[in-house]
């Protein structure tokens, strides 16, 4: 990673929570390719967690690094199952997300 976050979001709108200062860690011990892929060259760290800011602070809504990715789109397990509790809450008691292979599905 090389580059700042694209745009800073609106208040209320999700997307990763990043941060930069004094606090960043110095990287994985041993695994130089897992740091690049959390703290850009420009000292900005990719938390992989996802949330949103408003009047009243950070508030925390997921993770962005537990994805499916069918066809090339993201897909975030928290999304589908908050969908399904949210349209059948009434004849739905726990909902678990699992990605699996899928022969049309798979990324061309």
């Amino acid at each position: 990673m090389t580059a700042l976050p694209a745009k800073q979001l609106q208040p209320g709108e999700v997307g990763e929570i990043c941060f930069s200062g004094p606090q960043i860690f110095l990287g994985y011990l041993g695994d130089a390719e897992n740091t690049k892929k959390t703290v850009s060259s420009d000292g900005v760290c990719y938390t992989g967690d996802l949330g949103y800011y408003d009047n009243t602070g950070l508030h925390f809504s997921g993770r962005s690094k537990l994805v499916i990715k069918p066809k090339g789109y993201q897909v975030y397990p928290d999304d589908i199952a908050n969908h399904i509790t949210e349209k059948l809450k009434d004849r739905v008691a726990n909902v678990a997300i699992v990605g699996v292979e899928h022969e049309m599905l798979q990324k061309e």
